[in-house]
């Protein structure tokens, strides 16, 4: 069997090698100084990808002659040396929990401009990791989506952010068309008729003929929210909130709004039981005052999740049959 070629793993220490400034001789000579007790060519066997099993030891000096992070090297070696064939390259859960390590490793000199807070930061992530789902926009479109049974749903987005996202836009219509009650919580006046959400709403008949202008009548609504000073003061942040009329059963999350480089990137965090029954409480009476339709927004009898699928396989087809 022919030796293991670790060629990526050898073009990362040579880029770290030069980034150094360090020549191969003088690298050499840094390690046999280290009391090393290795030949001339060491570190063009490392840099060619010869050595399939790496001393530890070296890799340590390395990293500290080098300057770099001694665990990102062990990480580039592990990606080297046991995925040979590249397969956590591909787009999948092995990649992307790959990446969510390679993000674990990014170092922090400062934090909020205060040195020695990095450790402390990395125990908080890896605690929120641990602890909490989180998804970006397009994932909680897809959420929405795929949720079995799904009576009502509730957007409490004061702005009306977002409201051209497609992956967005095609959950609603698809929600719509299952008879999922779509309820807005926005500004006062964005909930008139002209308005830029009433405009939007008659614009999704545009993109699914199966849709109709009386499902949209039916099935989406605006509740006003006071703006500036006289927003209620519980209304702190953007929530996405599936069945809120099912108690225990409801589902959540509280959306995090950050410009980066010009752009608008945005992260869903579940919401704790606690945490939603606490929105739930303050925007229940809220709905029931405010709504247009109060009893579609929030119906008043908790609807178990047995009684829902029975009725909706109950429900006649829309289907035309032949013959």
């Amino acid at each position: 069997m022919r030796p293991q070629i670790m060629r990526r793993f050898g073009i990362f220490l040579k880029q770290a090698r030069e980034d150094s400034r360090y020549t191969q001789h003088a690298a050499t000579n840094a390690l046999l100084k280290a009391g090393t007790k290795r030949s001339q060519s060491i570190i063009a066997q490392y840099e060619t990808g010869r050595i399939a099993d790496p001393d530890p030891a070296i890799l340590h000096l390395l990293a500290q002659l080098y300057k770099i992070d001694y665990l990102q090297l062990v990480h580039q070696l592990i990606r080297e040396k046991y995925d040979p064939g590249g397969e956590w390259e591909k787009p999948g859960l092995d990649s992307a929990r790959l990446q969510l390590w390679q993000a674990a490793l990014t170092r922090f000199d400062t934090v909020g401009g205060i040195k020695g807070l990095e450790e402390t930061q990395l125990r908080v992530k890896a605690d929120l990791i641990e602890k909490t789902e989180i998804l970006d926009l397009c994932a909680l479109a897809v959420w929405q989506r795929n949720i079995p049974v799904l009576e009502v749903f509730w957007f409490v987005v004061p702005n009306f952010y977002n409201d051209r996202d497609v992956e967005l836009r095609n959950a609603v219509i698809h929600n719509m068309k299952r008879h999922t009650h779509i309820v807005y919580f926005m500004h006062t006046g964005e909930e008139q008729e002209g308005s830029r959400f009433w405009r939007r709403g008659r614009s999704f008949i545009n993109y699914d003929h199966k849709l109709t202008e009386k499902m949209v009548d039916t099935y989406l609504q605006a509740i006003p929210i006071p703006s500036d000073k006289n927003q209620p003061p519980w209304l702190t942040a953007d929530y996405w909130i599936a069945n809120p009329h099912w108690e225990h059963q409801a589902v959540g999350f509280q959306v995090i709004r950050q410009l980066q480089n010009g752009e608008i990137h945005e992260y869903g965090i579940r919401m704790t039981e606690s945490d939603l029954a606490a929105i739930l409480d303050q925007l229940g009476p809220w709905t029931r005052k405010n709504a247009p339709r109060p009893e579609q927004a929030l119906p008043s009898r908790v609807t178990s999740l047995a009684e829902t699928r029975q009725k909706q396989a109950n429900r006649p087809s829309r289907r035309r049959h032949s013959g």
